[in-house]
């Protein structure tokens, strides 16, 4: 069987036909895939779009990507990014920029369309300009997103450009917008800008002013010392050893991350089991088990213990004198079992 096969494949390589023959069915099992149950899953989309890009169907691809976008209950805001990618491969930067206009006339799209058009600017067209009016507009629609405001700073920071690193901090730190367990991240990153690129008299500011917003969140009352830790931390060096870190609650500071995206919320990515999902006895509904020396036989499957009656028999044997309190005669049943 397998000498068969293999000389039908050898066959096969020589027949220019095949290789188109099974292209097209495996377009047609990406149509069918997308058209079925599954038309709302993204993978197959992307695989969709990457397979037709692969046989240069550009025209495929952008309608595979507006097939998607157009369908009015979806998130369209990874699919405008990719789409953005594709057009950027295929036909240069000016087709991504027509993407990304259509992306921000959607009330759907979330704030990552604006980084990836900003960092797309920057990496492929080498456009500081573009890409900083890119990040501004978004910013001016997301003022209340720390997630967005952190990939703005990564990205500022990246140009090593304090100035407008710094002017960035004071512009949504005091702009009023965002909540105060929002701006934990932020103002750990400020003070991490300013003891990498600041004086001592910088520092000790920004040390103040995020104490005095740490002070307002119930979890951080009572850890003054904790926050001084990250004056003198570098990457995963401390000035204290695990055990003092625990003791005086920095890790409850330095893990404090604010997550907006609903999807991760939902615990994504999140690294503990999730316990829901297990199946649990009802332990109030669990006898206990007591061992002793003497029981009788046949009284528990497993030799050695017995379980107690059930709560009415328990009442009623409470009530009852004790067995060693009877005296009375017994009652013959022999006669009355033979008739």
């Amino acid at each position: 069987m397998y000498v068969v096969y293999y000389l039908c494949v050898m066959c096969i390589m020589y027949d220019v036909n095949a290789s188109k023959i099974f292209s097209e069915e495996a377009g047609q099992i990406y149509e069918r895939a997308i058209s079925g149950p599954l038309r709302k899953n993204q993978l197959l989309y992307f695989a969709y779009a990457d397979f037709e890009e692969s046989r240069l169907h550009y025209q495929e691809v952008h309608k595979i990507y507006q097939r998607y976008i157009n369908m009015p209950d979806v998130d369209p805001t990874l699919a405008y990014i990719q789409y953005m990618k594709f057009s950027r491969r295929a036909e240069g930067i000016k087709s991504t920029r027509e993407v990304f206009k259509k992306a921000r006339e959607d009330s759907r799209t979330q704030f990552h369309a604006y980084a990836a058009a900003a960092l797309m600017e920057y990496y492929c067209s080498k456009n500081k300009e573009i890409a900083f009016r890119i990040f501004e507009l978004g910013l001016k629609k997301h003022p209340d997103n720390p997630d967005y405001i952190m990939s703005y700073v990564d990205y500022l920071s990246h140009l090593n450009e304090d100035n407008n690193t710094r002017v960035l901090f004071e512009r949504v730190l005091s702009s009023g917008q965002l909540k105060n367990e929002d701006t934990v991240g932020l103002w750990n990153r400020f003070l991490e800008f300013e003891c990498n690129v600041g004086d001592l008299a910088s520092i000790v500011k920004v040390e103040k002013r995020r104490a005095h917003v740490l002070q307002k969140l119930k979890e951080f009352e009572g850890k003054d010392t904790a926050q001084q830790v990250d004056r003198y931390k570098f990457m995963n060096l401390y000035p204290c050893t695990n055990d003092e870190l625990k003791a005086i609650g920095y890790r409850d500071i330095s893990t404090h991350v604010t997550i907006t995206n609903p999807h991760i919320a939902r615990g994504l990515l999140s690294h503990e089991p999730n316990e829901k999902a297990f199946a649990r006895p009802d332990f109030s509904q669990m006898i206990p088990y007591k061992p002793k020396i003497k029981y009788v036989p046949g009284e528990h499957p497993i030799p050695g213990g017995s379980f107690p009656p059930p709560p009415t028999v328990s009442n009623l044997l409470s009530i009852l004198p004790p067995p060693s309190c009877f005296r009375g005669p017994f009652v013959k049943d022999k006669p009355a079992r033979n008739w």
